[in-house]
């Protein structure tokens, strides 16, 4: 639960930052996308600013910096291709694998993460459905479509995912009890394996 909570107030803490200006690209990565050994770079352009926070519009550059895709810009946080940073929560790139991107949903209480997911179909980013990411097993998670979590049944579920595939684990147990521990992931056509642990499930109460 702890570990849980200062992701969340990291998530806030960023919020109250100074926002990046309309038209600054404040995140990207970058990967293969088309296999030829120079990687495309892939980034928020930020966009959209209000009360409630801003927008970022995702692109594509190729390795000479030419612009290949961009994103529809959107006017809801809910909608397919929403990133950005609101009081409630951000949606930023998470992982980008040759083939598939993953965000993470805003979120602000103890639940499954809702990841957002699309597939590059070698031209443009098309959104797949969103899923949890719950472990099915001791050392894999599935993709699974979101349902209304009761706050009560135990479930272990993947909070986020950096670039080079460590993830934040949840743990939350019968009683109430919550654990986190850190792992190696690597992608399954089904989801994600754990290679290893970087630091063991421990007890967050």
């Amino acid at each position: 639960m702890k570990r849980l909570l200062s992701l969340l107030l990291l998530s806030t803490c960023a919020f109250a930052q100074e926002k990046p200006k309309a038209g600054t690209v404040y995140q990207s990565v970058k990967a293969d996308l088309n296999g030829d050994g120079k990687p495309e770079k892939i980034g928020l352009v930020a966009y959209g600013h209000g009360d409630i926070g801003f927008f970022g519009r995702l692109k594509v550059w190729d390795s000479s910096g030419k612009l290949l895709w961009q994103a529809p810009a959107v006017k809801s946080p809910e909608e397919a291709f929403a990133f950005g940073q609101w009081e409630f929560g951000s949606s930023t790139i998470q992982w980008v694998g040759p083939k598939e991107l993953l965000s993470a949903g805003p979120q602000s209480d103890l639940r499954p993460t809702t990841f957002k997911r699309f597939r590059w179909t070698g031209s443009a980013y098309q959104p797949l459905p969103n899923q949890y990411l719950l472990e099915d097993s001791k050392d894999s998670f599935r993709w699974t479509k979101p349902f209304v979590w009761d706050g009560v049944k135990p479930l272990t579920w993947v909070v986020e995912i950096g670039q080079t595939l460590e993830g934040n684990v949840c743990a939350y147990k019968t009683g109430g009890i919550t654990q986190s521990g850190s792992v190696q992931l690597q992608p399954t056509p089904d989801g994600m394996t754990i290679t290893r642990w970087i630091q063991k499930m421990g007890s967050d109460n």
